[in-house]
């Protein structure tokens, strides 16, 4: 695996946290000849390298990836989801396509990865609270693991979470307001449920990092981008 992720690191054009984390762990250089790259985006949540000598590797959400496989590993994953966010490595020796992934994928392994909490995330939540704010987390990654950041973080309402991986329009309209913690966001559901509280009479700020956060921070009543992870 450690071969494999280097060789991703390499090569892997991706510029978002978790590829910067494996690039900065794994940074022995490999030499390989490319043959197609599809980069990660939210709606499908992984990405992935096809090699000349015949070789794939995906990188990814679990249940996204292993697709059919995930009941058979998913045991394996759970015990690590409440503690880190879990990524899955996998195999195929078929050229990857950017609509679909192939039928022969092989799990390979599990990439676990924290995220670093600002030392002030306490005292600016408790800020928020006291000026009335409502705190929301929305977010592509398990909403289990996202609550466990958010505990850390200080968030009182760590437990209210849903995954909306599943969810309808309609359904995610009745719970934007019900829920603190959203997980398995797609980049149009970010937008939707910035324009759900809105309509039920919020005036709403979101703070962004990445390309797919745009359609939501455009969206919102006053939009925070940031450059920077650093």
């Amino acid at each position: 695996m450690e071969s494999i992720l280097s060789l991703l690191a390499t090569y892997s054009q991706d510029n978002n946290g978790t590829m910067k984390a494996i690039k900065e762990r794994f940074c022995k250089k490999i030499e390989a000849e490319v043959e197609k790259e599809i980069p990660f985006s939210s709606d499908k949540k992984w990405s992935g390298i096809s090699f000349k000598n015949g070789e794939s590797y995906i990188l990814g959400a679990p249940e996204y990836v292993l697709t059919k496989q995930f009941s058979t590993y998913q045991d394996e994953i759970e015990k690590h989801i409440q503690d880190y966010r879990v990524v899955v490595l996998a195999r195929s020796y078929t050229i990857l396509n950017k609509n679909s992934l192939p039928e022969d994928i092989e799990y390979l392994g599990m990439v676990l990865l924290t995220d670093k909490i600002r030392t002030q995330a306490k005292e600016t939540l408790q800020y928020f609270k006291k000026q009335g704010v409502t705190i929301k987390l929305i977010s592509g990654d398990n909403p289990v693991t996202i609550s466990k950041i958010a505990k850390h973080a200080g968030i009182e309402e760590y437990k209210n979470y849903i995954d909306c991986s599943n969810l309808q329009t309609e359904e995610l309209e009745k719970v934007a307001n019900q829920y603190t913690i959203f997980g398995r966001v797609s980049p149009i559901q970010k937008k939707q449920l910035i324009s759900f509280l809105k309509e039920q009479g919020h005036t709403v700020a979101m703070t962004g990092d990445g390309v797919n956060d745009v359609i939501a921070l455009k969206e919102a009543d006053c939009s925070i981008a940031i450059a920077s992870r650093k």
